[in-house]
This record gives C-alpha cells, sequence and structure tokens, in this order.
C-alpha cells in the first residue's frame, strides 16, 4: 500500500487564513463546484487579495463571479 506524507499547512501557505483560501480555490479546481467554493471564500478574510498572485486572484474573482456557469454556459 502506497502511504502519502503528511504535509503541513505552512509548506503551503504562510498563515492559516490563507490556507484556507488555498484549500477553497484547489477544491474549486478539483470539482469546479463554484458554490461550494464561493461559501468556503465568504468565510475568508480577502484583505490584502490585491497583493496574491494574478492566477489566484483570477481564480476568486472567478469564483465569487455571481453567474454560475456550466459546461461553458452560464445558467
Amino acid at each position: 500500500m502506497e502511504q502519502r506524507a503528511f504535509r503541513p499547512w505552512r509548506t503551503i501557505a504562510d498563515s492559516a487564513a490563507h490556507y484556507q483560501i488555498y484549500m477553497a480555490i484547489h477544491g474549486y479546481t478539483v470539482s469546479k463546484d463554484k458554490k461550494t467554493a464561493r461559501n468556503e471564500l465568504e468565510k475568508c478574510d480577502l484583505n490584502g487579495c490585491e497583493n496574491f498572485r494574478p492566477e489566484i486572484k483570477a481564480a476568486i474573482r472567478r469564483i465569487l463571479s455571481e453567474t454560475e456557469e456550466k459546461d461553458g454556459q452560464a445558467e
């Protein structure tokens, strides 16, 4: 059986708050479940978002956008 190594959040993000944002974006990337990702991001402190990397800002904007997209079509 293959065992995966434990990866502490500090290897991914600089703070617990940023790790929560990472988890919401990662979950969206894997599942494409915009509603769940939006609910998770709404619980996060997004102050200072303008200092995030461009691809992270774009993902947050995409998730928080008002229109739900499915299969490339707006619902």
